[in-house]
């Protein structure tokens, strides 16, 4: 089935929550810098202490590493940065302090295990304020995502979730943990997550929509995949993947009335690719419309919208004699020009229906290595011969038919049963002619 990716969606969101953290010091990518951070050893052993406070000279050297950012030198920042913690190793809120703008410089500057580091000892020596410790909380969940360590981050997005006053990035972060639940395949806690993120009215509900209906499908909760792929319509009706998922989530509750209905809807505002075109007719088959499902694919092939193969030339032979016309549907089955054995048998099947005996006899003629082992195929051509006053012909070919060795048993009793027949009428011709 087709499903709304949200992969995508997850780094978007992912990326604004980062740059969102890192927008006050004005922290930018610079993939060209090279930069390299170390934890001390020495802070290694470093323990909690709410008392300990930043004196007047650490505070003006954190400025300096600060100022640094602000001039797009990652590099001095933080060699400024290693400076002071050292100076400082036994103050936890200097070191706090540090560590917090090395993991956001290293977090922008991809050297995220070196950044995961520093926020998880900010995390235990818990000497920031409240926020800020949830902030770099939401900094770690985010580069375990990065790094598909879903278990690592689901308690982080909670923690902040239960924490933050910041309600302006609650959807954001509800989506990040909707996503994490659902690579973690808890998908009512998934559903649940953006039905929270849904309920802040962000701006832009399509990813949380699209978890939404990813995990209402691996749920196999078709009515509710059914409504929320409408309500991604609704969002975004120029999204063409969303009325395909429209499309799929009714015919997996064989609601294929208003699956027809919906494709037609979206045939309005976006072109059908190959596949498209496929389900479209097939559904149009479905619903006992075959003339409508054999024009639509005969314009697509004569307008080479859809690459012809013999699939889709047995498709629209199907659909043309369901409609009535044979005689098309043999036409469609001759414009392929590399027929396999099915279109061949099916034509063959075609001609005999339309009493073409003549085509019929010339068709087999010209494929006799392909069609040698299909019994039943030269049980039609015993009866063409003899339609078209070719009785010996007709004869020899069912006597062959019965003699042959591993033929197919319902062949051979057919085979008897036309000799029979066909003797029979021959007699009674002879006698009339006396």
């Amino acid at each position: 089935m087709i499903r709304v990716s949200h992969r995508n969606s997850a780094s978007t969101f992912i990326a604004f929550v980062l740059s969102m953290l890192l927008f006050f010091c004005g922290i930018k990518p610079s993939l060209a810098e090279q930069i390299n951070f170390t934890l001390p050893e020495s802070i290694q052993t470093l323990q909690p202490n709410r008392h300990a406070l930043i004196n007047a000279p650490a505070k003006r050297q954190l400025d300096q590493a600060y100022h640094f950012v602000d001039q797009s030198n990652y590099d001095a920042a933080l060699t400024e940065i290693s400076e002071l913690i050292s100076k400082y190793e036994h103050n936890p809120v200097v070191v706090s302090h540090g560590l917090r703008l090395a993991a956001q410089i290293l977090a922008n500057q991809d050297k995220s295990e070196t950044a995961i580091l520093s926020l998880k000892k900010i995390i235990y020596l818990d000497s920031l304020a409240s926020d800020t410790i949830l902030d770099m909380k939401l900094l770690l969940a985010k580069l375990y995502l990065q790094h598909e360590k879903y278990n690592d981050s689901l308690p982080l997005l909670k923690a902040w979730i239960h924490g933050s006053s910041a309600s302006e990035d609650l959807a954001q972060v509800y989506y990040l943990l909707a996503y994490t639940q659902y690579q973690l395949k808890h998908y009512d806690a998934s559903i649940a997550s953006a039905k929270k993120g849904l309920a802040e009215k962000p701006e832009d509900m399509t990813a949380l929509l699209s978890i939404q209906l990813n995990s209402a499908l691996e749920l196999k909760e078709y009515p509710s995949a059914e409504n929320v792929s409408v309500k991604l319509i609704q969002v975004q009706p120029n999204i063409k993947s969303y009325w395909i998922n429209w499309v799929n989530t009714l015919r997996l509750q064989n609601k294929n009335k208003a699956a027809l209905a919906s494709i037609e809807l979206m045939m309005q505002q976006h072109p059908l690719t190959e596949n498209d075109t496929l389900n479209y007719i097939q559904l149009l088959l479905e619903q006992d419309f075959p003339e409508r499902a054999a024009r639509q694919l005969q314009e697509a092939i004569d307008s080479r919208k859809i690459k012809a193969n013999n699939k889709l030339y047995y498709l629209l032979s199907q659909a043309w004699e369901k409609a009535g016309q044979p005689e098309k549907a043999i036409l469609a089955l001759e414009a392929n020009q590399q027929q396999d054995k099915n279109s061949l048998t099916r034509l063959i099947y075609l001609h005999a229906r339309s009493a073409n005996w003549h085509s019929l006899i010339k068709l087999i003629d010209a494929n006799q290595t392909l069609l040698k082992n299909e019994d039943w195929i030269w049980l039609h051509k015993a009866r063409a011969y003899y339609e078209t006053a070719q009785t010996d012909k007709a004869t020899n070919l069912l006597e062959q038919l019965i003699t042959k060795t591993n033929v197919d048993e319902k062949v051979k009793v057919t085979a008897e049963q036309w000799l029979v027949f066909y003797q029979g009428l021959q007699n009674a011709e002879n006698e009339a002619t006396k």
